[in-house]
């Protein structure tokens, strides 16, 4: 007991902050060879909201005995501290043991991904998943916040976090579809039609997800203000919203796994838009009113592509809408805009140029009989994520694909043209611009058109498309 009060009062040297959020602190803390973790509330809110809620940490700690009572895997409560100062705030702290080592579900999940894999444990994993909402729904208990980044992964277990979202009742539909939006990147079609047999055995999962379109629109409300992922400032007459970093990088875009500070991107600004007055950019015949060069971030040296937009935050808007949907496109990095009287008066976007090719000029047959195969497939089903994501696009057509390298050596075909991106209200744009362009390509076979109609759609019935 005196070990524990001398290292709560010596926490912030005793201890270590493992995350600092605007209402919540996390840190470690050690006690005779034990870790325990520490949830510190500060009381910065209204009075008011604490009278009607009450406090947060002791609110955590019962919704924790809840789950304990209920034999759901979560952290076991230690104890709640009313009134505990910290750095010089005070506040209310909920202890709960280490669960060590252990790591974020989502993050077990995207490390095998941009390894370009997949994660060798995913059915026992899938089925924990499975087990811990049934068992939510047995204890009626409901977690309004369920998504991987609250599962716990320690030695093959997984553990439920963040019970603050935990409340009594039955759980609603609407915290399922939550949770298998969060999913959609890993789950199988196995996987999401066992889970929803499990839970409601009469009936099918619906065939769009209705909560992915409020959450992606929550994610794109981040990417014009400043916070953890994005930046922005003012250089002369520019204004430039860039990149700061992405929680996990994604395996089609070396960029998205790097960080960037305003200060690194003042720097890069500068000399881009020198390279731009000085006519040293090289225009490009495949984009309108695009130019290629490299940016210099932090002394590494990136291509990209610069393309002048009347409407600049439109596209970068777009870019973004594909990149939440994890479908491969050509990273977004910045874009800058300069206003006169309030209007745009010009706009440029600047994204990631990968080592790659115009799909409309590639050599088809330099490829080997399975990568050719690979590509086609993989374009064909990026255009049928496109449309089940509520999107298409207008500009489908062979110029507009830049084929990259992946990391399991073959093609990946990335949407390089975001301007022509629409909401979509039916099947099909996109596809059939597709196969309309690519009849033009001197090397194109029926075997490539049959491997992008498979990627499309490949539980339909084929037929050979006319000759034109």
């Amino acid at each position: 007991m005196v070990e524990l009060e001398r290292i709560l009062r010596e926490l912030s040297a005793a201890g270590r902050l493992v995350k600092d959020r605007p209402g919540r602190q996390i840190w470690r803390m050690e006690i005779n060879g034990r870790g325990y973790f520490i949830k510190f509330y500060p009381r910065t809110r209204s009075r008011l909201k604490r009278l009607v809620r009450g406090s947060p940490a002791l609110r955590e700690f019962f919704r924790l005995q809840w789950l304990q009572k209920g034999k759901i895997a979560a952290p076991r409560p230690v104890g709640v501290l009313s009134g505990f100062e910290l750095c010089g705030k005070r506040g209310d702290a909920v202890i709960t043991e280490a669960l060590e080592p252990a790591v974020g579900l989502d993050e077990h999940l995207n490390q095998a991904k941009s390894a370009g894999r997949a994660a060798t444990d995913h059915r026992p994993l899938a089925s924990q998943v499975i087990e811990i909402v049934r068992q939510l729904g047995i204890a009626r208990l409901r977690h309004r916040d369920l998504h991987l980044g609250n599962f716990l992964l320690s030695d093959g277990k997984l553990f439920l976090l963040d019970a603050y979202a935990v409340e009594r009742g039955p759980m609603k539909q609407e915290d399922v579809l939550k949770l298998g939006h969060s999913v959609r990147e890993f789950a199988t079609r196995t996987d999401v039609l066992r889970a929803w047999r499990r839970w409601n055995p009469d009936s099918n999962p619906p065939k769009n997800n209705p909560v992915s379109l409020r959450e992606w629109n929550k994610a794109l409300g981040r990417i014009w203000g400043e916070n953890r992922y994005f930046g922005r400032f003012k250089e002369g007459e520019w204004t430039v919203n860039f990149v700061r970093r992405f929680k996990y990088a994604k395996p089609w875009s070396s960029m998205s796994g790097r960080e960037c500070t305003a200060e690194q991107w003042q720097q890069g600004w500068i000399g881009l838009l020198d390279q731009i007055a000085g006519g040293k950019l090289t225009a490009l015949e495949e984009l309108s009113q695009t130019l290629s060069g490299q940016v210099t971030l932090d002394g590494q040296v990136v291509d990209v592509l610069v393309r002048r937009m009347p409407w600049g935050g439109r596209a970068w808007r777009k870019a973004w809408e594909l990149v939440y949907r994890d479908i491969p496109t050509l990273w977004p990095m910045a874009v800058v805009r300069r206003k006169v009287l309030g209007l745009t008066a010009e706009a440029l976007l600047i994204v990631e140029r990968p080592a790659g090719e115009w799909l409309a000029r590639m050599d088809l047959d330099a490829l080997s009989a399975e990568d050719r195969q690979r590509l086609f497939g993989r374009l064909g089903r990026t255009l049928r994520r496109l449309d089940q994501s509520g999107l298409y696009t207008r500009s489908a057509n062979a110029n507009q694909w830049w084929v990259a390298t992946g990391l399991d050596g073959g093609p990946v075909p990335m949407l390089a043209d975001v301007s022509g991106l629409r909401k979509n209200t039916g099947w099909g744009w996109s596809m059939s611009s597709l196969l309309g362009s690519m009849k033009d390509h001197p090397q194109y076979m029926p075997e490539d058109s049959l491997a992008l109609c498979r990627g499309y759609a490949p539980f339909a019935r084929m037929r050979r498309e006319e000759e034109s």
